[in-house]
């Protein structure tokens, strides 16, 4: 099979579905103090650079969110800054696993996979359709019966009735859900 290469488009004012993953598929995500990492810079970034996230999923070893890009940024600078902020982060933490993979260049490591994936989304029935992707993929995987018990995952916010469609998911409740110890 050819490598299908992905035009990764998203302008200001856009909502684009966004697929993300860990350098050499790496499942760090496995280790709940780094999902809560992850979900803590994803919320961080979202409120600093005014971005709307209707929905999310931290999946072991890659991630999806659903998001609204502010005025004048494209989804290239959103996910740049988003994927440098949360390495710096994340690296840290998972020096050992990361290290396996690639040499230091420089004392540099990477975190991420190079690149991202992203479409945009158009009409309410694409959104619907996007959203039940992300929510179902844990339960797809086999990682937990529902799509509601999984706890990197926006599925909970839908649940009570916290998404808008206006104002997206309350990071608020993110943050406080996933607070690092």
């Amino acid at each position: 099979m050819r490598y299908r290469h992905w035009l990764n488009v998203g302008q200001g004012d856009e909502t684009v579905f966004v697929t993300t993953g860990v350098l050499g598929f790496t499942p760090v995500f496995r280790r709940s103090e780094l999902a809560d990492a992850m979900l803590n810079s994803l919320a961080d970034d979202c409120l600093h650079l005014g971005v709307t996230l209707h929905a999310y999923v931290v999946m072991p070893e890659h991630l999806h969110l659903l998001a609204r890009l502010p005025p004048g940024r494209t989804a290239a600078s959103v996910m740049r800054s988003m994927k440098s902020r949360s390495a710096a982060i994340l690296l840290p933490m998972c020096r050992q696993e990361m290290d396996s993979l690639q040499p230091s260049v420089h004392g540099r490591r990477a975190f991420w996979q190079e690149g991202f994936r992203s479409v945009p989304v158009y009409s309410e029935d694409d959104a619907i359709v996007k959203v039940a992707y992300i929510h179902n993929n844990p339960v797809k995987r086999g990682l937990v019966r529902s799509a509601e018990e999984y706890r990197w995952s926006s599925a909970w916010l839908f649940e009570q009735g916290s998404w808008c469609e206006e104002t997206g998911l309350p990071l608020d409740q993110v943050l406080a859900r996933h607070q690092r110890c």
